[in-house]
């Protein structure tokens, strides 16, 4: 690449030949991510026949991205970013391999000790997330051009979202074919392909701090002097927000529709609207600021909501999670984008793990916060609730960026 090359939108640069094989190995890993997330849940369940037990799982597979994404965003400012990206996806494949392993060895799940074996694998492969993901949401800088940061967080935010919509119908799928070992060994090979994948391109070590203060409270304390970042990890947990619904409320509506498989149809309607607006993200980009883009996604998550809350027949329902997929595309890569173009090099990676656990921690919140409402008075509700509060958020993110600009 040279730097008198024009920009490339995220079409070209999908097949970059450092950029591409990373964003290809990343959906395959992400996708088995999703894998290893549905299986553990369909292990523990058949263990259990508890709901409480399997979100447990859950728990147990977040709560070190929440605990150790400031720790893992030093790292990646003082260290080397792509031996970190590599590592860490080392030990999140180990995580589902050994559980793999062990349901072999014991002849099936229903020969396994406990849920203990599923938690504690879900811990590790929690954990080797964490260790490479605020490095993966900062490598990009590094392996881009100039002002090809919007088209590569376009693709991050693709990425995140197909991998989200196929991951559990592909998982679902594999663990009732090959039964749940098979599954899980799936997801551990995506994880393996991505670290190879890694390796194989040489991603790079990343600017370093140099003599700054590398220490996480100096990117906290810049954050919060600097109300444009600030304003920008508030929508990025409101994405969070508005993008749980196709996860906590999808038995509800498979039970009022009538339909089981509706459950999965959410998210993958869901998934169908990222897909389809990332076509139209590069002309939005030549015509439409950052900020713009990001209140827009917002507010269309917000509205996608109410489609939700509206969906007493299935197609309302699938079209609002489609405009809300869409939402998310544009928000997250409005958000990241911008996060990226005025954060500083030396701290780009702690200020990434902050996006990381306000995207992440909103999600445990956001699914208190739907259950809440949703048992206190009713779904509908509950959905009205969380697009509203999205919609707040994405004024709040339009005023603080209207007013920088200005």
């Amino acid at each position: 690449m040279t730097g008198d090359e024009p920009p490339r939108g995220p079409g070209g640069l999908a097949f970059d030949p450092t950029f591409g094989p990373f964003f290809w190995a990343r959906l395959v890993s992400i996708t088995g991510i999703w894998i290893h997330n549905i299986t553990a849940a369909l292990v523990v369940f058949q263990i259990s026949g508890s709901v409480s037990l399997v979100a447990a799982v859950s728990v147990a597979q977040f709560l070190p991205q929440l605990l150790l994404s400031a720790w893992s965003g030093a790292w990646a400012d003082r260290g080397h970013m792509g031996r970190q990206i590599v590592l860490g996806r080392l030990v999140t494949a180990a995580g589902s391999v050994l559980l793999a392993t062990w349901i072999w060895a014991v002849g099936g799940v229903e020969n396994l000790p406990g849920i203990w074996v599923v938690i504690v694998a879900s811990t590790v492969a929690g954990i080797g997330f964490v260790i490479g993901g605020p490095a993966m949401q900062s490598i990009a800088p590094s392996i881009t051009r100039q002002g090809e940061i919007s088209a590569a967080m376009a693709l991050n935010s693709l990425t995140m979202t197909v991998a989200r919509a196929i991951g559990p119908l592909l998982g679902g799928v594999a663990a009732h074919q090959l039964g749940p070992a098979g599954a899980l060994m799936i997801a551990g090979s995506g994880s393996v392909f991505f670290a190879l994948v890694g390796v194989a391109i040489r991603l790079p070590a990343g600017p370093g701090v140099g003599a700054t203060d590398g220490r996480i409270r100096a990117a906290v304390a810049h954050v919060l002097r600097d109300r444009r970042l600030l304003s920008l990890l508030a929508g990025t947990a409101a994405v969070g927000l508005a993008a749980e619904p196709t996860m906590t409320l999808a038995p509800s509506f498979a039970e009022l529709w009538g339909i089981p498989a509706a459950a999965g149809w959410l998210a993958s309607a869901f998934g169908v609207g990222a897909v389809l607006v990332s076509a139209l993200l590069s002309r939005l980009q030549r015509h439409l600021s950052n900020a713009t883009i990001t209140s827009i996604g917002l507010s269309l998550m917000a509205f996608g909501n109410v489609g939700l809350a509206l969906g007493d027949e299935p197609w309302i329902g699938l079209s609002g999670m489609g405009v809300s997929g869409a939402g998310m595309t544009l928000a997250l890569t409005g958000i990241t984008t911008q996060i990226q173009v005025s954060s500083p090099r030396v701290m780009l990676g702690r200020i990434m793990s902050l996006w990381f656990m306000a995207f992440l921690g909103s999600r445990p919140f956001a699914a208190a916060l739907l259950g809440f409402t949703a048992d206190a008075f009713s779904v509908p509700v509950s959905l009205y609730v969380t697009a509203a509060l999205t919609l707040a958020a994405a004024t709040v993110c339009w005023l603080a960026l209207r007013e920088h600009r200005n």
